[in-house]
């Protein structure tokens, strides 16, 4: 496995990981409790792992939602870095069992009893930072934002995983892949798939047909892009209405599919809803017109 040093597309949460880790193992103390935040599929557990593997200690990764008072107890009495994903999701009960944890490095076993936990961290991802508790949020010494990864970022991670493809394939497949490594190598693979059963080279060609079967279009929007930007054909749209047009909770919205497009200038988020820009507006009256048959 890499280390952290060697993970690529997140320059300055990298950098910054890796003071902390080594100041962390000169002076022999555990790490700040540290929150790692922005949008699905930008390497958060990825860098988790790293973290554990740089800092030689034992992790367990944990799913906030599914985690209750007793599996929190015991991992941590088991493991030094408790890595807890959607932590937003944590039950207020579950939640209020790491505030000494962090504050005090104790775990409260109740009855007035409280056991020392010296060399535990806690590692919180979360696609919606804004949806933690102050008293939780707070008690994180360090706190960084993920970012969409750049395309020749993108074209790194490609070649890694698959190092004989021509330039144009990774450009066509970075151009499409949102910023987003998970969706970069999600497509990888169904190029890889498509190119095994249908015999046929690795050419940019080829790309354009898994984009098709996947339906995906040339700047990367799916039809369920397509459709959010409709319901706003009409006039601006709050969210909770368009959770009820598009079916998806309001959660999956803002996680899902409102970065990209507010990242290609195609809608922006006005304090009556969300809106068309002009670019959004072309681009819908476009793809409409691709609609209509000859």
């Amino acid at each position: 496995m890499i280390s952290l040093e060697e993970f690529v597309g997140q320059p300055l949460v990298t950098t910054r990981l890796s003071i902390a880790v080594k100041a962390a193992r000169q002076q022999s103390r555990p790490l700040d409790h540290t929150l790692l935040f922005g949008p699905p599929g930008l390497g958060k557990t990825t860098l988790a792992q790293l973290m554990a593997k740089d800092l030689d200690k034992s992790m367990t990764q944990l799913l906030g939602p599914n985690v209750d008072k007793t599996s929190l107890i015991i991992a941590l009495n088991r493991y030094q870095l408790i890595f807890i994903d959607e932590i937003h999701r944590l039950q207020a009960a579950t939640e209020e069992i790491l505030y000494p944890v962090m504050q005090s490095q104790t775990l409260d076993m109740g009855s007035g009893i409280h056991k020392p936990l010296p060399n535990t961290t806690i590692i919180g991802a979360t696609t919606l930072p804004g949806s933690l508790t102050a008293p939780l949020r707070d008690r994180f010494g360090i706190q960084l934002e993920l970012v969409h990864y750049s395309h020749d970022a993108i074209k790194t991670i490609l070649n890694a995983a698959h190092s004989s493809l021509r330039y144009q394939i990774y450009d066509k497949l970075a151009a499409v892949s949102r910023g987003t490594p998970r969706i970069a190598l999600r497509l990888l693979r169904r190029l890889e798939d498509l190119a095994l059963v249908s015999k046929q080279p690795y050419e940019p060609s080829l790309v354009d047909q898994m984009l098709t079967l996947e339906g995906i279009d040339s700047q990367g929007l799916t039809s369920l892009d397509l459709k959010y930007l409709k319901s706003l054909a009409h006039g601006p749209r709050g969210l909770q209405a368009l959770s009820a047009l598009l079916g998806y909770s309001q959660d999956d919205i803002s996680t899902m599919i409102e970065p990209y497009l507010l990242q290609q200038g195609l809608v922006e988020r006005q304090s009556k809803g969300r809106e068309l820009t002009q670019q959004g507006t072309t681009y819908l009256i476009s793809s409409l017109l691709k609609e209509v048959p000859n």
